[in-house]
């Protein structure tokens, strides 16, 4: 009988999955089981199905290993809950077509590289909206940040006893503007 801790601590220690910067993605090849469930990884010679067929997490309890042998195909997958297109699993590698979403597999279940390169191809379109919009984020954090320092050191300068002209001076406003923008937050 395989147990399903040893599995877990197979998979644990492989790198199969990407995930973006903002960590809102991690992308993988899910094997795919013709009871519609699937699983991220496999280890000590089968895959452990921790998921229902809508996704959601398995109890502990209910997790159990399955033979490479019944994984009828593969699918890109996202932690945010996309899926990708699904790719067949054929027989021999004379059959695989990538154009097709068909990949041949060893009797370890898993894609070929050549599938799971085209798969997180289509993963890496899923994200690719969140990808562009990083750097308004990140521009984003340090505007906001930006503005909490300039806002400390108006909060110091005043208490140093710098005028509102002073002040309004030194940020390129008017007087009345540096007041209004930061008499009720410093004082």
């Amino acid at each position: 009988m395989i147990d399903c801790q040893d599995i877990l601590t197979a998979i644990e220690g492989e790198d199969m999955s990407r995930q973006t910067d903002d960590g809102k993605h991690e992308g993988y090849v899910a094997a795919w089981f013709a009871d519609d469930r699937w699983s991220g990884g496999w280890g000590n010679g089968a895959f452990l199905i921790t998921r229902r067929a809508d996704g959601s997490m398995l109890p502990v309890d209910e997790w159990f290993p399955r033979p490479p042998a019944e994984v009828i195909g593969w699918r890109p997958m996202c932690e945010c809950g996309w899926r990708g297109s699904f790719w067949t699993r054929v027989g021999s590698p004379a059959e695989e077509d990538i154009s097709r979403q068909r990949g041949y597999s060893s009797e370890f279940g898993d894609p070929s590289q050549e599938l799971d390169d085209a798969a997180m191809r289509e993963w890496e379109r899923h994200i690719a909206p969140s990808q562009a919009a990083w750097p308004v984020v990140q521009a984003a954090r340090e505007f906001y940040d930006a503005q909490d320092r300039l806002t400390d050191v108006v909060r110091q300068a005043r208490a140093d006893g710098a005028s509102w002209t002073d002040i309004g001076d030194a940020a390129g406003m008017t007087r009345q503007s540096a007041h209004e923008r930061w008499s009720k937050v410093v004082g």
